[in-house]
This record gives structure tokens, sequence and C-alpha cells, in this order.
């Protein structure tokens, strides 16, 4: 039996469905988008299932297989995703062909490095940021009882490098 699935294609249809099921999670409309042109771009949509849950679409499949995903999910994948195309845009535009090549490939870059900035706060906001985040205090905490006072400013140089560190290996 085939899942009836309401594609989400509008920022609003995803911000009611916030609303509806009480996710906490500060995203503008145009966040929203940021993710729905990514899925969109990899082939993929963000829908509901009819019990009302997200689920992600696999829309180059026939079948259009469908796989339950959490908000925290969807914003995680799309930050892999952004992570991998900054790496591929990074190399091209350091090997290019020519100066028209180059010039393309650093737009990309820019462009991407551009979108990383919003879907790291998306990120931040996930459980798997806010996982992160405790980590990183938790260990800045036991820097400070080791060291004493002196050790503020290092232990806030921790927290920030367990975050960079953390966010590269989540992605």
């Amino acid at each position: 039996m085939a899942r009836e699935i309401n594609l989400i294609t509008e920022p609003q249809e995803l911000m009611q469905w916030m609303s509806t099921h009480d996710v906490l999670i500060d995203i503008s409309p145009e966040d929203i988008q940021l993710l729905l042109n990514y899925l969109e771009g990899h082939d993929f949509a963000m829908g509901t299932d009819k019990e009302e849950r997200l689920v992600r679409v696999d829309i180059a499949t026939e079948d259009g297989e469908c796989i339950e995903y959490s908000l925290d999910e969807f914003i995680d994948l799309v930050c892999e995703w952004n992570y991998e195309l900054i790496l591929d845009a990074d190399e091209k535009r350091n090997n290019p062909k020519d100066m028209l090549d180059f010039s393309r490939e650093q737009s990309r870059y820019e462009s991407y490095k551009q979108d990383e900035v919003l879907l790291d706060r998306m990120f931040e906001q996930t459980k798997y940021g806010k996982d992160i985040a405790e980590f990183a205090d938790r260990i800045a905490g036991q820097v400070i009882e080791m060291f004493g006072r002196c050790a503020d400013e290092a232990a806030s140089i921790v927290v920030e490098g367990v975050k960079e560190y953390s966010m590269e290996k989540v992605r």
C-alpha cells in the first residue's frame, strides 16, 4: 500500500507544520527555502504522511521512497551536502581549466560559504548542535577546574575549537 504524502513546497507550509507540532527552531522562510532548494537539487523533497510526520521523499525514484525524517535530520543532511559542495568548489577553483572556470567556481564557492553561515545557525538549534555545545561546555568546565580562573580565556578557546572541530566531523 503506497503512503499518502503531502509535499512541502513552500516555506509557509513547513512553518505551519512547525507551529502545529510545537517545533521550536528559529527559522525564517528564507532559511526554509534554502533547505527546500538543497533537497530539490539532490532529488529529494520534504513532505508529511497521513499521520502528519515529516518524511524525506526520493523524487528520483519511480515509487518515491519515503523515510520518516525529523527537521533536525533535514538540517543536518543539508549541512552535509553544503560541506561537500564547498569542498568540491574549492578543489575546482584551486585547479581551474582557465580563468572562466576559476571565476565560475569561485562564485559557486562564495555562494556555498554564504549558505554555510545560514545553515550553521540552523544546525546550532538542532539536537546535534545542542549536543556539541553541551560537550564543549563540559570540557571547558573541566579545563577551568584544572587550571583555575586564569583558564577562562583558554576555556573559551577550547569551546570554540571543539564546536568547530565537531561541526566539521558531523558533516
